[in-house]
């Protein structure tokens, strides 16, 4: 066997490292609907191709929403020997008020998302509360003949 050059030392090197090297995995946000209303829930979605080495905290976006629900779920999927994991968090928002927000950028360990704006529009007429309806009825019993 012949001993290694200081070449392909380094060259060995240098792709240990690249196969060590954790990527850095965008984290992509996105949303049922945009613009969205007051008073109504909408869900706000960030989507990893990795699982995160650290628990997002969303207490920055509680500033301007409500967090009703949030929820986590995880995929893994194997094609022809290629191995993908991903992650997608689903938060289950309400507007507080109306107006232009700036969700701000989430860490999740190492990854980072994007700041995400969102557009709340003030709540339409078919979905505010109307008056009560009142029905009534009378009856007048016929005889039968």
């Amino acid at each position: 066997m012949k001993p290694m050059t200081r070449n392909s030392i380094r060259i060995a090197g240098l792709l240990l490292c690249l196969l060590f090297t954790p990527l850095q995995a965008e984290v992509q946000v996105s949303i049922d609907r945009n613009p969205v209303q007051v008073n109504e829930s909408f869900q706000l979605i960030f989507s990893l191709e990795t699982v995160p080495d650290q628990e997002p905290d969303f207490t920055q976006i509680q500033q301007h929403f409500l967090l009703l629900d949030s929820s986590q779920s995880n995929s893994i999927s194997i094609i022809n020997g290629d191995y993908q994991r991903s992650t997608k968090y689903t938060l289950q928002l309400m507007p507080k008020q109306v107006g232009e927000y700036m969700v701000p950028a989430i860490r999740f360990g190492r990854e980072r998302s994007k700041p995400f704006q969102v557009s709340v529009k003030p709540a339409s007429m078919a979905s505010l509360p109307h008056d009560q309806l009142v029905l009534e009825l009378q009856a007048d019993k016929v005889d039968a003949l």
